[in-house]
């Protein structure tokens, strides 16, 4: 039995990789999960935008940083959320205590039977690496 923990790098090399694929267009289905972040960056909100604009009905993960920053765009996303029609779960990401946070991300989406996209264009080192680790680790449909 080995009492080693691995460190988030060291669990993120042993995930097998995708396959990469050049996207001009973000096709999402109804059971598909998009997750997006909260950030203070105009870039936090414009690949919802593009898929909000263009696609049918599907999920979207926000996760909201805490402590709040007024000049972070999480209610932009509820707003472009709420015009699309889309249905929005939220995610709390503690920039002070992230530990376990991918634990909530794997548990929020059990119900998922499509493919997640993850848009990291807001999102810290951190919790790019910490949602990468658990979305490799997750079991169920994988796409």
């Amino acid at each position: 039995m080995s009492l080693s923990v691995l460190m988030p790098h060291e669990a993120l090399a042993q995930v097998a990789l995708p396959e990469l694929k050049n996207v001009r267009d973000y096709v999402l289905a109804p059971d598909d999960w998009l997750i997006v972040c909260g950030g203070f960056e105009d870039r936090a909100i414009g690949v919802l935008e593009i898929a909000a604009a263009t696609q049918a009905p599907f999920h979207v993960l926000l996760v909201r940083y805490e402590p709040h920053l007024a000049a972070n765009k999480v209610d932009a996303i509820r707003s472009i959320c709420e015009r699309a029609g889309l249905s929005v779960h939220e995610a709390v990401y503690d920039t002070q205590s992230p530990a376990g946070f991918g634990d909530e991300l794997t548990t929020l989406l059990t119900e998922c039977c499509g493919r997640v996209f993850l848009d990291v264009s807001a999102m810290s080192r951190l919790l790019i690496v910490q949602a990468m680790v658990a979305l490799g680790a997750r079991t169920g449909p994988t796409h």
